[in-house]
């Protein structure tokens, strides 16, 4: 007990003496980590985990605080600061099985840029709202998992989120979001501009300017977009709602496209399926050229104007004609409604 009390005594002393790197290793006696570094405000802090859990937030302070708890085959976490780039990195003793988690909470500046790295590791970034919302806070948010979930709440103007199994979360504001993953699931609020992908996860997101949308196997719901959207899916089902549709484009296979909002002037909407329908809602006083068809589905509207058949298309304008509206379909029924 003494020799290990002395052990503990003799470490502290040497992490004093270093104030720029440390290296904190992990004893059975010693599982917690609390130490704090001087760093640029605006700097970048870079972080890599294993197993666990990762938990960033922000404060006013110019400094890093790491603190957490470690566990038994964890062999040291490296804290390092050089060049206004922080560096916190989680070593495991080699050969472990098991008992090798780190999970670690990291306060770095507001204005600071993130880079969070882990395998099967949750990371979190939960920044607090900015006293001023006209410009975003952090510079940028890079945060990706292999098997963990990944979930971002900050201001930035670029945000990138990746994960293979895990779900992505994002919310608060970005100028520009990437968010990608393999089976997880995709739920973002609050970008400009969303680029988001997933094979067999579902897509929803909400209050962006525009979207970019790409699946194979998961639906995707769109609400409160702004201005565009490009959307693609193979058997997933595609719903959007838009406030001034600018430039719109909906691809599916065999899911079913449905829409609603307001053309803009000289704004494009096409959408295309093979087997799935195609439900689109205006309001009445939309204006636009229609070009409408579907080989064996059924083509209707809701103003005045009626197709049924097989092999028949569907022409018409409405108002001033200065829009665009094109959808084909090989077996999917049409349906353009009034709002």
């Amino acid at each position: 007990m003494k020799r290990k009390l002395l052990w503990g005594v003799m470490l502290l002393a040497a992490l004093a003496l270093v104030p720029m790197h440390t290296a904190i290793t992990a004893a059975a006696a010693q599982k917690s980590i609390d130490e704090t570094r001087a760093v640029k405000p605006d700097g970048v802090v870079q972080i890599s985990n294993v197993a666990g859990s990762v938990r960033v937030v922000s404060w006013e302070k110019s400094e890093v605080r790491l603190s957490g708890e470690l566990e038994e085959n964890v062999e040291r976490v490296d804290f390092e600061v050089r060049d206004g780039r922080t560096s916190i990195r989680v070593v495991v003793r080699e050969h472990s099985h098991g008992d090798a988690a780190a999970y670690l909470t990291v306060s770095a500046p507001a204005a600071s840029s993130i880079e969070a790295d882990a395998v099967s590791a949750d990371i979190h970034v939960e920044d607090a709202a900015p006293p001023e919302l006209e410009r975003p806070m952090r510079q940028s948010v890079y945060a990706r998992s292999v098997s963990g979930e990944v979930g971002v709440n900050t201001w930035a103007s670029a945000v990138e989120i990746r994960s293979v199994s895990g779900d992505v979360t994002f919310s608060g504001a970005a100028e520009t979001l990437d968010a990608e993953t393999v089976s997880g699931n995709i739920q973002c609020a609050g970008a400009h501009s969303a680029d988001v992908r997933t094979i067999s996860g579902d897509v929803k997101v909400a209050n962006a300017d525009s979207v970019r949308s790409k699946s194979t196997s998961g639906d995707l719901t769109a609400s409160n977009i702004g201005r565009a959207a490009e959307v693609s899916s193979i058997s997933g089902d595609v719903q959007m709602t838009l406030a001034s549709m600018n430039k719109v484009s909906a691809r599916t296979v065999s899911g079913d496209v449905t829409m609603e909002g307001a053309l803009a002037p000289a704004g494009r909407v096409t959408a295309s399926t093979q087997s799935g329908g195609v439900e689109i809602s205006f309001p009445p006083d939309v204006s636009a050229e229609f070009e409408i068809s579907s080989m064996s589905g059924h083509v209707r509207t809701g103003f005045g104007f009626k197709s049924e058949g097989i092999n028949r298309s569907l022409n018409f304008a409405l108002g001033t004609g200065d829009g665009y509206v094109r959808i084909s379909t090989t077996s999917g029924d049409v349906s353009i409604n009034k709002l």
